[in-house]
């Protein structure tokens, strides 16, 4: 199983519930979003997890089976500010874009690690 990072959480505890019911073992290789397509064209793997535009991609240059894809979940991507901060307005791109750009400070993740947010 071929899994981008932010998925193997959730995905390993999956397979863990598949190896119980099954006897069949599920191994693991994690990789960054930036490094599946190599991972890909170096070795072959029974399934892999990855967001809809990097399947379609995928898809197109028919490197998957046809028909074979399923859905899994959806991911959300959300906004926090500190306690007693402004809340921004996020509705529009343009508004996002605004607070991005007013922001004093933005944090985000390297996709190497994987689910730094600790919910699955």
């Amino acid at each position: 199983m071929l899994s981008v990072g932010s998925t193997q959480i959730a995905a390993k505890a999956i397979a863990a519930e598949f190896e119980k019911q099954t006897g069949h073992k599920v191994i693991f290789t994690i990789r960054p979003p930036f490094n599946i397509d190599k991972e890909l064209a170096e070795k072959a793997f029974d399934a892999i997890i990855l967001s809809v535009p990097a399947m379609d991609n995928h898809d197109k240059a028919g490197d998957l089976v046809p028909m074979s894809r399923v859905a899994l979940a959806r991911v959300g991507v959300g906004v926090v500010v500190k306690e007693g901060g402004p809340v921004p307005d996020i509705s529009t791109t343009e508004k996002l874009k605004a607070a991005v750009l007013a922001a004093r400070s933005l944090t985000c993740t390297d996709p190497a690690i994987p689910n730094t947010s600790g919910a699955i």
